[in-house]
């Protein structure tokens, strides 16, 4: 694997996992709303991972990393530009709770 591309990928890991650790003290994503510092945390977080798998090539997307799913990336990003102030807090929730932790287990097997 490309150096370049590694390194994109440990960063794409330990983002990822600092979103976890902090959304993970949350049992509902209102309680983690109600905290406005883990809240917008976490929704800078999810720009951070967005902004780093613009950085990973396509062809390594379609190749080595077809396991996973860009696209979720890219919708949690679009809804948190397109209206920031209104964010459908059940697709972060569904972010942190469920489409980031996979993001996290493929990672750590590509990387191992």
């Amino acid at each position: 694997m490309d150096k370049n591309l590694e390194n994109l990928l440990h960063e794409l890991l330990d983002v990822t996992k600092r979103t976890l650790k902090i959304a993970s003290q949350f049992d509902t994503v209102e309680a983690l709303a109600q905290d406005k510092l883990a809240y917008d945390t976490v929704l800078a977080n999810v720009t951070v991972i967005y902004e780093i798998e613009m950085k990973i090539p396509e062809a390594a997307k379609k190749e080595d990393l077809n396991t996973i799913d860009w696209t979720k990336i890219k919708e949690y990003k679009e809804e948190i530009q397109s209206d920031f102030h209104d964010l459908n807090l059940e697709l972060l929730w569904q972010a942190v709770s469920k489409d980031l932790p996979v993001l996290e287990e493929k990672l750590e097997q590509i990387l191992s």
